[in-house]
């Protein structure tokens, strides 16, 4: 993070059921027989048994056929009523998630944090810190915190830090605030910069109260160092720091 002169300091980074099952729910039944028609005319009273035997045998298979039809049209209610149980919760599910807020969001953050990252030393600078555990794309990974200040203490604090020999971790979250993790901050600090970063950057003004928080540009997977873009002011001479990123498409300074 910066480290050396404030013109070196970071400047900002930037269903419902479906159409057969609701229309088999709504008791749709083509293959239902119909009852309507003529009605049969009353035999003769001088019939013979032999027609009364088959009339009856008749209306015993007819009867069978009815019971079996119903109990295919039972089945087929009780898989429509078997879909309809399973689809009413993804439906709920739906109806009840949202979009979590900023602040939701960095509170998860916040009880997440100590399993999400840690800290170690790093194959670009110094210290760096890694993922603990793979993070999703978007994820709001961890937060710069620490003393909000106006850019002019915070050139004076820079000039004392570097009398004290102190390693100085600062990020100029606005054009007029400056944030000390130097004393008091947390692993955010040693997030290192790559020309090829995975977090980016991005202030949030929740309640009244500045944050600067680190998303996921892309997906991470666990063990990989976290860094971000530090977009240092561009400098001629003697003045340009190097990079180390190791990046495809490392521009070679820092600034």
């Amino acid at each position: 993070l910066q480290s050396g002169s404030s013109s070196g300091s970071k400047a900002l980074a930037e269903g419902g059921v479906s159409g057969d099952a609701a229309a088999a729910a709504a008791g749709s039944r083509g293959g239902t027989p119909s009852l309507g028609g003529s009605r049969a005319s009353t035999p003769p009273a001088a019939a013979t048994a032999e027609a009364t035997t088959a009339a009856v045998a008749g209306g015993t298979a007819a009867a069978a056929a009815a019971v079996l039809l119903a109990g295919d049209q039972q089945q087929q209610q009780d898989e429509v009523g078997k879909q309809l149980v399973t689809l009413q919760p993804e439906k709920q599910e739906k109806k009840g998630s949202r979009t979590q807020t900023f602040r939701e969001k960095l509170r998860a953050c916040q009880a997440l944090e100590p399993k999400r990252i840690t800290f170690g030393k790093s194959g670009i600078h110094g210290w760096g810190i890694f993922a603990r555990a793979d993070i999703p794309q978007d994820t709001m990974v961890t937060e710069f915190r620490g003393q909000l200040v106006r850019c002019i203490l915070a050139d004076v604090r820079e000039h004392r830090y570097r009398k004290e020999h102190r390693d100085c971790y600062m990020f100029h979250a606005t054009d007029e605030t400056v944030i000390d993790n130097t004393r008091g901050g947390n692993y955010a600090r040693f997030c290192n910069h790559c020309c090829y970063p995975c977090l980016y950057a991005k202030p949030l003004e929740l309640g009244g109260e500045l944050h600067l928080c680190f998303f996921a540009r892309t997906a991470i997977k666990m063990g990989q160092e976290l860094t971000f873009d530090y977009r240092f002011k561009e400098e001629e001479g003697d003045d340009k720091i190097l990079c180390q990123c190791g990046a495809p498409n490392c521009k070679g300074t820092l600034n």
